[in-house]
């Protein structure tokens, strides 16, 4: 059987969920895949998280955003579907962290245990809020190297930067702006490898939109949706969506595409984003960038509680 420490996923969010799920008192067991792309044994998991709706949507909807990645990565990402069908059929159960999650499962036959997640172990508390933006950018860091230029007001894309989470629909979007008046770009996050990271740097450039790319450690993350002016969720495609959970939380705007687990993610933290429509050109700019009333706290507590009984339900699975 697999070992466990090549069980979970290697992207931002998948780190979010196995280290919330250590801190709850989860300890790692062969038994439970913590990703369904866990290299199969020849015994069965006992419980597969399944934290990837890439690896589990219809093939038309596939197909559809698959277009813009090179061969050789469609390649990759087939073998990838193949392993989680695999690994999902044969397991006791799958736990999926969202209701969109349970569906696509559903639609394809999988048992399914259906355990909520809303937000990373570290924004579950009230001073973990409190505390997220915090005194300054560079205070914030770990490291004065590598941290865009946040002297003036700037629009940020959180989240891996890969095509389908569109990070050119920002810039389409910033490009209506007069140079004179736009912020500045920032999209943090991880490149996939995909080339799309090259991609929206030279469309910046080209548009003459000042960017900055590149990826965020969690303090500055946090600083950062904290003091935007719009925290930007272009993605056409999320399982779980952190980001979106996160941007709710801490950014005083939010506008996003009205995907289903946005959809969810607004409903569990009570706080309405602007819906952005599928074309940046009829977005309403003026709406966009208007002012906000202040809003109340949200009681992230009960999230902190998700994390045990996800944990408590991974353990139960690993006994059985």
């Amino acid at each position: 059987m697999t070992e466990p420490s090549t069980t979970r996923r290697s992207s931002p969010g998948g780190y979010a969920v196995s280290d919330s799920l250590a801190a709850a008192g989860f300890v790692a067991d062969p038994r439970i895949a913590l990703v369904e792309t866990a290299r199969p044994g020849r015994t069965p998991y006992d419980a597969v998280v399944c934290q990837n709706a890439w690896n589990f949507l219809p093939r038309d909807h596939y197909a559809r955003l698959v277009t813009e990645y090179a061969p050789r990565r469609r390649a990759l990402y087939l073998a990838r579907r193949r392993v989680a069908a695999h690994n999902t059929r044969r397991a006791r159960t799958n736990v999926v962290l969202s209701t969109y999650m349970r569906d696509l499962l559903a639609a394809r036959g999988r048992r399914t245990t259906l355990a909520e997640v809303t937000l990373p172990w570290d924004l579950c508390t009230a001073d973990d809020v409190a505390s997220a933006g915090a005194g300054s950018l560079r205070a914030a860091a770990s490291s004065a190297t590598g941290l865009p230029p946040v002297h003036r007001p700037f629009v940020l894309v959180p989240g891996t930067l890969t095509w389908y989470k569109s990070p050119g629909y920002a810039l389409d979007l910033l490009a209506r702006i007069p140079a004179a008046e736009r912020p500045l770009l920032v999209l943090a996050g991880t490149d996939d490898g995909s080339g799309c990271a090259q991609d929206t740097r030279s469309r910046a450039a080209a548009a003459g939109i000042e960017a900055w790319i590149g990826p965020a450690e969690r303090p500055t993350m946090k600083w950062l949706l904290a003091h935007a002016q719009l925290t930007l969720v272009p993605s056409r495609l999320e399982s779980l969506s952190f980001s979106m959970a996160e941007a709710l939380l801490l950014s005083p705007r939010v506008a996003a595409l009205p995907i289903p687990v946005h959809g969810e993610m607004v409903e569990r933290l009570g706080r309405r984003p602007v819906w952005l429509t599928d074309d940046p050109a009829a977005v309403d700019l003026d709406e966009l960038l208007a002012p906000l009333e202040p809003v109340d706290p949200v009681d992230v507590a009960p999230f902190r509680a998700q994390w045990f009984e996800l944990a408590g339900v991974l353990n139960e699975a690993g006994r059985a």
